[in-house]
């Protein structure tokens, strides 16, 4: 892959890691973001067209922390479904897009897959479902796009290639930052021409950044080099649910525990969450809020095993 611009030597590096990408993901082209919301609503802009709804779990990112980009910058209204573990059934996309619909009324323009889900604790899609989901909106004609911020927990979870587990969509974004441990980045990959569309709607966000050479040597290193270690942050994640379960004074769903993320609620420890996150942050385990009542913890390659057992003695001296 060439570099997009001539003007600036560290593009050459830019160009490395967006063929990387592409690569990896087994798709034809790539683009570098400063985010991974940046990438996605690139994505959104493109891929739905306006009037269209993009078909989305209600609690998908999309309508979350990036609801706001959703509305106020891509202006794409979602039709938000209750997904199982915030992954749509094939039952319910073929469902909503078979679904009569006047010629007033809005039409589906796009469907929206996250894997992992965020809000439903690193939940991972089923490979059979997303298979059939992408044969179900391509019969139809409706693009896919994958948010795949976190898409190497899925790999991991699987045993498979991020290639093999995004095969049929039409587009992906995903982090370097979040599970790879770069600096910052995201990538957004897809056909040729999906990605030179992008290019045009990143300057237009005001993503058009240099030089960004250095921050893209990072991501390099992150795709070339951590991707085997996730694994290892899924059985940490594993080791810290068991042991807090085994306290019993913190309700985890064990079943949601799939990838590096753990939801507990606190169960009449004083305060609730906020306390428990106030206690915990005084002996030096940070741990953010998350929904109604509950602490969320993630696992990431600054972890390792002596840290899971040095947190749960913390845990367990505050009983």
């Amino acid at each position: 892959m060439k570099p997009r611009h001539n003007i600036y030597i560290d593009e050459e590096t830019s160009a490395e890691l967006e063929a990387l990408a592409a690569d990896i993901m087994g798709m034809e082209d790539a683009l570098f973001f400063p985010t991974c919301t940046m990438a996605n609503q690139a994505a959104l802009m493109l891929r739905c067209p306006p009037g269209a709804y993009v078909l989305a779990d209600r609690t998908a990112h999309l309508c979350g922390v990036e609801g706001s980009s959703t509305a106020g910058i891509a202006g794409a209204p979602v039709l938000g479904l209750d997904g199982v573990r915030g992954h749509l059934t094939p039952q319910q996309v073929s469902a909503t897009l078979d679904q009569p619909r006047q010629e007033t009324q809005m039409p589906i323009g796009l469907v929206w897959l996250e894997n992992t889900h965020n809000v439903a604790g690193g939940t991972v899609m089923p490979t059979e479902d997303f298979a059939a989901v992408i044969g179900i909106a391509g019969s139809r004609s409706v693009p896919v796009h994958v948010d795949g911020a976190r898409i190497w927990n899925a790999a991991a979870f699987h045993g498979v290639s991020p290639a093999k587990l995004v095969a049929g969509a039409d587009s992906v974004a995903f982090s370097l930052n979040k599970v790879l441990a770069a600096p910052l980045g995201a990538m957004l990959v897809g056909s040729r021409a999906f990605v030179a569309d992008a290019l045009r709607v990143r300057n237009m966000l005001g993503g058009g950044w240099r030089p960004a050479g250095i921050l893209a040597a990072a991501g390099v290193v992150a795709l070339k080099e951590r991707q085997a270690r996730v694994a290892d942050d899924h059985r940490r994640a594993a080791r810290l649910a068991d042991a807090l379960i085994g306290l019993g004074w913190l309700r985890i769903d064990r079943e949601r525990v799939q990838t590096n993320i753990v939801v507990a609620h606190p169960d009449g420890f004083p305060g609730s969450a906020p306390g428990l996150i106030a206690a915990l942050r005084e002996r030096g385990v940070l741990v953010t809020p998350h929904g109604t009542g509950n602490i969320r913890m993630v696992l990431h390659g600054d972890i390792d095993d002596d840290a899971i057992e040095a947190a749960v003695e913390i845990f367990r001296g505050l009983q």
